[in-house]
């Protein structure tokens, strides 16, 4: 299993900053779903307030990954290293 480096988050960064994002609203992960995409966009890519380890920024990073992963050319898809993500089933009642 790969792990999500420094220049797979710089290269996933970098592609979110110019992508055009789809048409509102549209579903960001499969649990998220986006009405206001330039206001996402800016919270997406404020810097974290207390590091990598930051709990919000890791969320950010997961649902980034998730739309890249749908969206992004072949070569930012390859950053996403999917194969870590958990394929998404809905709440366990």
């Amino acid at each position: 299993m790969a792990r999500l480096t420094a220049e797979d988050v710089a290269q996933l960064v970098a592609w979110f900053e110019t992508v055009e994002l789809p048409a509102p609203p549209f579903r960001s992960a499969p649990w998220a779903i986006i009405h206001k995409p330039e206001e996402w966009r800016a919270v997406m890519l404020r810097p974290p307030r207390h590091g990598i380890a930051d709990p919000y920024w890791q969320t950010s990073l997961i649902e980034l990954r998730w739309l890249a992963k749908r969206i992004a050319p072949p070569d930012v898809q390859a950053a996403t290293h999917t194969d870590e993500l958990v394929e998404w089933r809905g709440p366990a009642f």
